[in-house]
């Protein structure tokens, strides 16, 4: 559309997965990438080479840039929560890779950040997004699913000693957060956009395999607002490692989800969702 607005971006952080934020900028009519910044100039400088943008030497510089009005956060999680609200403060829209933060009191100054500066603040979530989770949660919003009586979540994942110590700050408390904050994330997400909200929680945690600060094993049982009970285990201990497993249990019927495919659909009057992949727009 001629005259259309054209949102500058700036990236900070210049590690794997600010590189699918680069690509996906670069194929946007009204995107263009402005800038990164990276703790190693170098690295940010070899990133602009190959995904355009200029090369900053701190997040001060790039958020002080000219042209950019929104900020993709690609860095370690424990500095999410003060990048975030200098982002803001500086009158930045604001992506966050999950997750948003690790402290209640994290979230509450990116809230205050958000609402002073007036600017937009969110984490990515992209698997809600997937074609069966958005079939499901069509269903539950439009109630033809009946009551939600239980849920359970299983993440039985494996990550290799090597995993840990490759990255200085994974498995610490302060950066990484624990299992459950890093790799089991997307998959509670995923349960309280089904579900709905939670009133109670009890649980434990452990580290049993790795030797790392924070924990690799989580359980926890649930109460949601509704009155449904679910159940969550997540953990990076387990040998082989398996995938994520959701089971959700309706007064009307039941489904499984392996991942993002489901497995499992005993809905009786209710066909099973015919999902189509767009395998085109896969890499």
């Amino acid at each position: 559309m001629a005259g259309a607005k054209v949102y500058g971006f700036g990236i900070i952080g210049c590690g794997m997965i600010s590189t699918v934020h680069a690509d996906v900028v670069n194929a946007l009519d009204n995107a263009r990438l402005i800038g990164v910044c990276d703790h190693s100039l170098a690295r940010a400088t070899a990133f602009t080479q190959k995904h355009g943008g200029e090369a900053y030497a701190d997040a001060d510089a790039l958020l002080a840039a000219d042209g950019i009005d929104v900020i993709v956060i690609c860095t370690p999680s424990g500095t999410h929560t003060e990048l975030t609200v200098k982002a803001l403060r500086t009158g930045h829209h604001v992506l966050v890779e999950k997750p948003l933060s690790l402290t209640e009191d994290g979230l509450a100054a990116i809230k205050a950040a958000a609402e002073e500066s007036g600017r937009t603040v969110a984490v990515v979530s992209q698997q809600r997004f997937s074609p069966a989770m958005h079939a499901i949660h069509a269903l539950v919003a439009d109630g033809k699913l009946g009551r939600l009586l239980l849920a359970d979540l299983s993440m039985p994942y494996h990550r290799d000693p090597e995993y840990y110590e490759k990255v200085a700050w994974r498995g610490t408390k302060a950066m990484d957060g624990g299992e459950l904050f890093n790799q089991g994330v997307h998959g509670v997400d995923l349960l309280l956009h089904l579900c709905g909200d939670v009133k109670a929680v009890t649980g434990a945690c452990r580290t049993l395999t790795h030797s790392i600060e924070a924990e690799d094993t989580t359980v926890a049982t649930l109460e949601f607002e509704s009155g449904a009970i679910g159940t969550i285990k997540s953990t990076t201990a387990i040998t082989p490692g398996y995938p994520r497993r959701m089971s959700l249990y309706f007064s009307k019927g039941t489904i499984v989800l392996d991942d993002d495919h489901i497995i499992t659909w005993d809905v009786p009057d209710i066909p099973r969702p015919e999902i189509t992949v767009d395998t085109s727009r896969q890499a």
